[in-house]
């Protein structure tokens, strides 16, 4: 494949006369087992990789079932947690028992399905972390307080944790802030390494930038502020938990998070100072879409709509005054409930003019709606406005299953594809009410997923490169009980995704990553000239064992033991010179590689410059003679190490 031809716009074939590919249809594509390819296409659109022992794994069970398999979450819903937490939930005795609880070893409300366990021992002198890594939960309470120590809270004590916050200035507390946030990247990040066999995780991400949000903008004063990526992590698990789920009750939770609150201006839009920020994007981003080309007028919202519905959301607001653990509120004295008892929100003919909100108070009469309950219930009509129109919910359907497609199958719609794949899954979305599950499973169980022209069809987006890699190459890390390395292994893979032409997990706009609406370039937005050198880079140090090319320190050393890994996957098969590139190849990419870059594969195996007249079969059989010796396992590890440095930049690496 040409370098030039694969980062054109156009992805036609370069033969104007042949006819284009068949599509398929919503069909089941089998009720029987998938062929290996199959099975490998199915799991790189779904999860990140594919491990050779889910190829094993999954073999011999049926589409359906692997289906249902991808399709199971078991999350914990964070709404659940938060319930069992109390208002000010670091006072004693609370405080007291958790801690209890954690030294003990016993992680409280069910926290362990939500965050993995803190490691033995992760206080390090020469290195200042000041919390665990693996909980964003109790990081909030362990600022400075090494492992083993005591650790003593009383009633009232709040106000020493604030000064303490503070105490060293600025720096002190951006120091906090930055650990905070690098904790929240590197629990997100291994989420993904070690997910299941289950789509939540690419659904996750999907949400992400659906919803996107980032915890660095604030609002909020200094000491609370230090709290803003706490309330992101629980964003996150919002997402989690929801990703499978209903996207009305997603969406409707999503809109009165305190992140987005925070995000997109919520918790500033009252009745004195109204903000439109939400308002707008709730309707162009999240709910309507840019253009909704199922009207039949050709007519969308007017700017009066976001005004209106602006004044809908005034009053929401995120309760910080609970430290640690940011909540939605709701303020009637901030809400906008009009100046007169008929003064309404009056939406546009895009709306069918309905009125909104005219429960018989005024903005002067507020204390009237002293719980919040009839200015809570505006939000609640305008939603049950949009999801009972028949009109209104077939926009919606489309907004959701257009960035679907494009997320999971192929950037590039048809009027065909729009036509039979897009309708069809429109009209199940509508059926099944909104709900995600029904709609995936008919999507990844299709005729039309399964088609040739949707193989390699996308561009690998930089979370997928640098993530994939690490779970099927099974990296370890060094030493994984130390949080710095933890914490450094967050940054690096943040680091390197930002860089590998813009993917960040958190965002600076709402509308998300251009490959996902920058039409029509779409995808092709991942690779350019400098992206590609830097994926190159960054996968060269990675498998070559560093988070860090500048330092030698052991704690930020990754193990990828190549030779086990191509053992244990392939058997005998793994001595020999060719059948090793070719078991390789046939697992780490979906379109073949062209003649003479599999050429060079072969010989990067076969041969190596160090090495020159030691064929790769010979090298296998002195190692199972010796397996202690290390200077050979470390000749064929180099050996493998090289092909796939150079597998990574070639054009076919790239697709999934």
């Amino acid at each position: 494949m040409n370098r030039r031809n694969f980062l054109k716009v156009s992805r036609e074939s370069a033969s104007l006369s042949a006819p284009p590919p068949p599509i398929g249809n919503l069909n089941l594509y089998t009720s029987g087992k998938l062929s290996k390819p199959e099975l490998i296409h199915l799991f790189k659109r779904t999860m990140y990789g594919v491990k050779y022992s889910d190829l094993t794994q999954y073999s011999n069970k049926n589409l359906p079932e692997i289906i249902a398999q991808l399709l199971t979450n078991d999350a914990t819903d964070p709404d659940l947690v938060l319930s069992q937490l109390p208002d000010k939930y670091w006072e004693a005795p609370f405080m007291d028992k958790l801690k209890a609880d954690l030294f003990a070893g016993r992680i409280p409300y069910n926290l362990d399905k939500m965050v993995p366990p803190p490691p033995e021992n992760y206080y390090n002198e020469e290195y200042y972390w000041p919390r665990d890594t693996r909980s964003e939960f109790w990081q909030v309470i362990d600022d400075d307080v090494p492992e083993g120590k005591p650790f003593v809270l009383s009633r009232g004590s709040e106000k020493s944790i604030v000064s303490k916050l503070s105490s060293g200035g600025y720096a002190n507390i951006h120091r906090i802030d930055y650990s905070r946030w690098t904790s929240k990247l590197a629990w997100r990040y291994h989420q993904m390494i070690l997910q299941q066999t289950s789509i939540r995780e690419k659904m996750t991400l999907f949400w992400s930038n659906f919803f996107p949000t980032s915890s660095s903008k604030t609002y909020l004063g200094t000491y609370e502020g230090n709290f803003q990526h706490h309330n992101g992590y629980f964003y996150d698990q919002l997402l989690r938990f929801h990703s499978l789920g209903n996207y009305r009750t997603l969406l409707r939770k999503v809109t009165t998070h305190p992140q987005m609150l925070n995000f997109l201006d919520g918790i500033v839009n009252n009745v004195q100072n109204p903000n439109q920020n939400y308002g707008r994007e709730l309707q162009e981003v999240y709910a309507i879409g840019l253009t909704p080309s199922a009207v039949d007028d050709g007519s969308s919202y007017t700017e009066q709509d976001v005004i209106e519905l602006s004044r809908i959301l005034s009053g929401w607001e995120s309760d910080h005054a609970q430290y640690g653990l940011l909540r939605e509120r709701f303020t009637p004295s901030k809400h906008d409930y009009g100046k007169t008892t008929s003064d309404t929100k009056k939406l546009s003919s895009f709306y069918n003019n309905k009125e909104l909100g005219n429960h018989g108070i005024t903005n002067t009469t507020y204390q009237l709606d002293t719980n919040g309950t009839k200015g809570k219930a505006e939000l609640d009509e305008y939603f049950n406005l949009i999801f009972s129109d028949t009109r209104l919910q077939k926009i919606i359907a489309q907004n959701v299953i257009r960035k679907l497609y494009r997320y999971f199958v192929n950037t590039q719609i048809t009027d065909e594809v729009e036509s039979v794949i897009i309708s069809g899954l429109v009209n199940e979305f509508i059926k099944q009410k909104f709900e995600i599950k029904p709609v995936l499973k008919m999507l990844f169980s299709s005729n039309h997923f399964f088609q040739i022209v949707n193989r390699g069809a996308l561009i690998k987006p930089p979370v997928d490169h640098i993530v994939s890699m690490l779970r099927e190459f099974e990296f370890k890390l060094s030493h994984p009980l130390r949080s710095d390395a933890f914490y450094s292994l967050g940054n690096m893979l943040n680091f390197s995704v930002i860089q590998d032409n813009g993917q960040p997990i958190e965002f600076s706009n709402a509308f998300g990553w251009r490959a996902y609406y920058d039409r029509p370039v779409y995808d092709r937005n991942w690779l350019n000239a400098s992206s590609m050198v830097s994926r190159n880079y960054h996968f060269q140090t990675i498998i070559g064992g560093y988070l860090h090319t500048y330092t030698s320190r052991d704690f930020w050393k990754m193990d990828f033991d190549l030779v086990e890994l191509c053992l244990k996957n392939f058997g005998n098969r793994a001595r020999y010179d060719n059948t090793l590139a070719e078991d390789l190849l046939s697992w780490l990419v979906v379109v073949p590689l062209c003649s003479e870059s599999k050429v060079r594969f072969q010989e990067k195996l076969k041969d190596h410059a160090m090495s020159k007249g030691s064929k790769l079969s010979d090298l296998f059989a002195s190692y199972f003679e010796d397996p202690t010796n290390q200077y050979i396992k470390d000749r064929i590890q180099e050996r493998i190490r090289e092909a796939l440095i150079y597998l990574n930049t070639t054009e076919e690496f790239h697709l999934i």
